[in-house]
């Protein structure tokens, strides 16, 4: 057995909905069997507002007639300590109530918005205004992947209504009843990098008093993986991955949009022997299941999907990879994504440093697969961020990369940065990092694609 001792707002330019028949790829409507809302599903008895998409709209729209409504999206954590903007949301209104999000996995397809909705993105400040609203009642819908929240607004012609946070921040509980939908979320519980803080800081737990999360309150499913959680009477891991998907009256992969697995030991390295196992893993993302999965755990992502990331080690032995570096290496972080270092420097977040990276990445590997229509199409993994590893030089310690209708998302660095998931009051930079890929990778998926 392994035992690893740990030494881890500029306003939106002037954004204007310019014409209300341009189309922005939706994060709403599922491919899944729970959900099979078409546009046309979405057109019947809807109250459509006046289409100005053949109108000047500096000349012709007369102020009398139309508002426009302006803010900021924030994550769901009602302590400001740790309440961020959330960059590239998607704001729109709408006369009808926007379709059900599935409770359960789903493949996320983006779909056009109807001509005519008023919308916008936020900027890296979170911030919004959609411009020539027409005056009347309207569905304020404010969406980040499947972190969604509905509430009536009023615009009133010729005027600008400034929306409250408590009515654009995210929610932090599924309540559909009232306009809130947050997605099912399942973590696995680490020796070293314990998730279930962070997202108590982020606002889907009760942070205590020692900045841990309190156990009951969490909008989120644990499982045993090994660490503090041990005891508590909570379902082994192992379990929950060998279950057949689709079980009733039990929970089994299918029944969660997000799965994490942070850095923990050996305690589930026999699953990973296992090919129904595997096969349970690989489909749960194919079907639209969002993967994350942080150091030590690296062997979920190369067993189960080894043709797209080359760790330093062997990589047909179990575990390899842990041993592969001497110890662990704090590096600064080199961003490549362009959204990512904008949303980075709004908040005066760079330059980032990264601590307690233990496992190495050599490289990646493009990937052909089929689309839908059975086109060839090349999968490329996107390296989010480099650092310097320890006589390897530049390597990427951040990795995404598309599966079928979900996304896997591996990171070498411990999410918390600290010592076997040492608590702390603040949220650091990588922890920020996690947050926002972990939002960014939930929105929906424009190509379907399978490996061949």
């Amino acid at each position: 057995m392994n035992i690893k001792m740990k030494k881890f707002f500029t306003s939106i330019s002037t954004l204007k909905s310019l014409s209300f028949s341009l189309t922005i790829l939706l994060f709403l409507i599922s491919c899944g069997t729970e959900n099979n809302f078409t546009p046309a599903d979405t057109i019947e008895n809807r109250d459509v507002p006046p289409d100005y998409s053949h109108w000047d709209l500096e000349d012709d729209i007369n102020p009398n007639v139309v508002g426009s409504i302006s803010g900021i999206v924030y994550s769901p954590s009602l302590t400001l300590q740790y309440r961020f903007p959330i960059a590239k949301a998607l704001v729109y209104v709408t006369k009808s109530m926007p379709p059900v999000i599935p409770s359960r996995n789903y493949c996320f397809e983006c779909i056009d918005l109807l001509p005519a909705t008023p919308y916008v993105i936020t900027d890296n400040h979170g911030s919004f205004r959609i411009d020539n609203i027409a005056g009347g009642e309207w569905n304020l819908v404010v969406q980040k992947g499947q972190f969604r929240r509905v509430r009536r607004i009023t615009v009133i012609p010729g005027q600008n209504t400034e929306i409250p946070p408590e009515i654009t921040t995210l929610p932090s509980k599924d309540d559909p009843s009232q306009g809130d939908t947050i997605p099912k979320i399942a973590v696995a519980s680490g020796l070293y990098d314990w998730f279930e803080d962070l997202l108590a800081k982020f606002g889907l737990a009760d942070l205590g008093q020692d900045y841990r999360y309190v156990r009951g309150s969490e909008e989120f499913t644990l499982f045993y993986n090994g660490g503090r959680a041990y005891g508590i009477g909570i379902e082994d891991f192992k379990d929950f991955l060998r279950r057949p998907l689709e079980t009733p009256d039990e929970d089994d992969l299918s029944d969660f949009h997000i799965l994490f697995i942070p850095c923990s030991n050996n305690h589930s390295d026999e699953v990973l022997a296992e090919p129904e196992t595997l096969d349970n893993i690989r489909k749960f993302v194919r079907d639209g299941g969002k993967l994350y999965v942080s150091d030590w755990s690296y062997d979920f992502v190369e067993q189960v999907f080894p043709e797209f990331i080359d760790f330093i080690g062997n990589d047909s032995q179990i575990g390899s990879a842990e041993n592969a570096i001497e110890d662990f290496w704090d590096t600064e972080g080199n961003i490549s994504d362009a959204d990512l270092t904008a949303w980075l420097s709004a908040l005066g977040l760079l330059p980032v440093q990264l601590l307690k990276n233990w496992v190495a990445i050599e490289g990646t590997a493009s990937v052909l697969g089929l689309d839908k229509e059975g086109n060839q199409v090349e999968i490329v993994p996107k390296e989010m961020i480099y650092g310097n590893v320890p006589s390897l030089g530049s390597k990427p310690l951040n990795v995404i990369f598309d599966y079928g209708c979900g996304r896997v998302f591996f990171t070498t660095y411990h999410t918390i940065g600290g010592h076997t998931g040492s608590a702390r009051p603040d949220i650091i930079a990588q922890e920020m990092i996690l947050l926002y890929l972990v939002l960014d990778i939930g929105v929906c998926t424009e190509h379907v694609v399978v490996p061949i």
